[in-house]
């Protein structure tokens, strides 16, 4: 007889880390799929009917939330009306306000509201980061450098846990081969200037633009680039795990130039793979890329050029080439601090202390 409790993952999308904590998860509870998928605010209320039917009439006895937002507020509410249990893992946009660019839940109504009673409703909530309960950010001014949950709900009560992202670092391999890409990024989205500029695109175009020597390649973002673009920065759009891995092994440097993230995974992965990291002062960035990188502080070209000239020069002068000592120790930064077995175990010890 299977005894483990029944839990229910509500999320928006099976991205890479939805799936990889279901699978996580199902160690220790028997878990069952609740997608919340909407691509117009219109579908959002029938979404929403649809989930009150599946909280009512399922059996469960703790409901996961991938995030806060619209589909975490009816399984905070059902939870507590039912006596049963509600843990939100929190994972960036869920914790921010960017108003100059639109972004973050807490800068948009009715999200901003549905966000904060799901928070205040829950049992627990488990950020991936501890900028992401309160933190500064102050790599670009146009918007409030306070962020974080408590930020904006400061009188919040519902205990808080952060649970760093975890990854498997045989999935990641090093890789033996020649490194012909000396910058690569991940951003997925469209090719809107507030995207270009959320996600740092608009910088590596302009660094493209200033060294004309170097390669970039860009994956993940969707339509066709704009006629001035440089010729020396290649867009591939999304592309499968499997090719990532390849890509990542061919690149010197991963460069991740976000305004605003959470524990970003592609970054991560890409060290495993060997590349040198490149980072915005933002978010866990910098915990992740600790020594074994660079960190730019402000949303400027001028930094940006002279880090990538850094850590280029050491990937070109190593033995081994794209493969210098800070590519060694990106590797052994995420292998040794951040792996599944201690997400999963801290995950479910948290889940478990929750159920009545």
């Amino acid at each position: 007889m299977n005894d483990r409790p029944i839990l229910l993952h509500v999320h928006p999308g099976a991205s890479s880390f939805v799936v990889k904590d279901r699978r996580l998860l199902s160690a220790a509870f028997v878990v069952r799929d609740v997608p919340f998928i909407w691509r117009r605010k219109w579908q959002v209320p029938l979404l929403m009917i649809a989930q009150a039917f599946r909280l009512i009439f399922s059996r469960w006895k703790v409901v996961v939330v991938q995030f806060g937002g619209y589909h975490a507020l009816l399984p905070a509410v059902v939870a507590r009306v039912t006596g049963r249990s509600c843990v939100i893992i929190a994972g960036g946009t869920d914790c921010v306000s960017f108003p100059s660019l639109g972004y973050g839940h807490f800068a948009r109504q009715p999200l901003a509201w549905c966000t904060r009673r799901a928070y205040a409703w829950a049992d627990h909530i488990v950020p991936v980061h501890d900028s992401l309960v309160r933190g500064t950010n102050s790599y670009q001014r146009a918007d409030p450098q306070e962020q974080g949950i408590l930020a904006h709900m400061p009188t919040l009560r519902t205990p808080i846990s952060v649970v760093y992202n975890g990854y498997d670092a045989a999935a990641w391999p090093l890789g033996a081969g020649p490194r012909d890409i000396d910058v690569i990024s991940v951003a997925y989205g469209d090719r809107r200037p507030s995207t270009l500029l959320l996600k740092g695109i608009d910088l590596l175009i302009e660094a493209a633009r200033a060294r004309p020597h170097l390669r970039f390649v860009i994956i993940g973002l969707a339509g066709t680039p704009a006629a001035d673009t440089p010729a020396n920065i290649e867009f591939l759009g999304p592309v499968p795990n499997a090719a990532l891995v390849e890509h990542y092994q061919r690149a010197k440097v991963y460069a991740q130039l976000s305004l605003s993230e959470g524990f970003p995974n592609a970054l991560c992965e890409a060290m495993l793979c060997g590349c040198i990291p490149v980072v915005s002062a933002v978010a866990a960035m910098p915990d992740i890329v600790d020594r074994c990188g660079g960190i730019v502080q402000r949303h400027d070209l001028s930094l940006l050029l002279r880090t990538l000239d850094d850590q280029l020069s050491q990937a070109n002068t190593t033995d081994k080439p794209g493969q210098a000592n800070n590519a060694l120790k990106a590797r052994q930064r995420i292998e040794g601090s951040f792996t599944e077995e201690r997400r999963a175990e801290e995950l479910s010890a948290i889940i478990t202390g929750t159920l009545r």
